[in-house]
């Protein structure tokens, strides 16, 4: 028979009882020093989508690990000509990655009238210096981050290159970026939801190749993973979730 007795609530982190079902207060704590190594990663960017022709426009930060974090978008950019706004804290959260987790970084620090994840690879230098780093750091996975607006119904999108039809059906392989790392959007899944599942925001789900799939463009995912021996994911943080403001 079944019990009538409801579960007690659990932080949503350690899983231990926890009377509001949210956050113990040492995970509170953990969580509040997070964000404001956060804005202080994400501040030394400020302003760097300034248009700086005599600067390089973008960085490479070395790391220990052979999996790459890349922030092309992490100041505003130029598109066909037109300017778009930085994907906010793209660039925070991949420095962030690098102090604690010691991945390599590549992150975009000023416009030069390009686009990263979109030019031609020809007149690409973002990912023209990045295919050759990727080779010579012997690096095994790129996650390539992106912002989607706070309407997007999903909390996180998974890209992972596929061709598509003009319908939108995919053709052929439906995960090339990843070669052997075709576990990779379950592990994401397995990670995240559980964790936006109790967050205090309309769209919480984990979705691939929904939207911005990485494979309809010269994106930064489907241009390394397809020259380089690197695998990789594009993934799209809904504003929700990474602008802490």
């Amino acid at each position: 028979m079944p019990s009538s007795v409801s579960p007690k609530p659990r932080c949503i982190i350690c899983r231990k009882n926890n009377k509001n079902g949210t956050l113990c207060p040492g995970w509170e704590i953990i969580l509040n020093t997070v964000i404001e190594q956060l804005k202080a990663l994400e501040a030394q960017l400020a302003g760097s989508g300034d248009e700086k022709k005599d600067e390089a426009s973008f960085f490479f930060r070395e790391g220990r690990i052979p999996i790459l974090v890349s922030a092309p978008h992490a100041v505003d950019h130029f598109r066909n000509g037109k300017r778009k706004w930085a994907d906010l804290y793209t660039g925070g959260i991949a420095l962030y990655l690098h102090e604690v987790t010691g991945c390599h970084v590549i992150c975009s620090t000023c416009a030069d009238t390009s686009d990263p994840n979109y030019d031609p690879y020809e007149q690409n230098p973002y990912q023209q210096a990045l295919a050759e780093y990727v080779e010579a750091h012997g690096i095994r996975f790129v996650i390539d981050l992106h912002g989607a607006s706070a309407e997007r119904e999903y909390a996180l999108e998974i890209g992972t290159a596929p061709d598509k039809t003009a319908d939108g059906e995919i053709v052929g392989e439906p995960d090339p970026s990843l070669h052997e790392y075709r576990f990779v959007p379950g592990l994401i899944e397995g990670i995240f939801e559980p964790l936006f599942a109790k967050a205090d925001a309309p769209y919480r789900d984990v979705v691939k190749n929904r939207i911005f799939d990485a494979g309809s463009q010269n994106t930064v995912t489907k241009s390394i993973t397809g020259r380089t021996g690197a695998a990789g994911v594009q993934l799209e943080i809904n504003r929700a979730y990474r602008d802490p403001e």
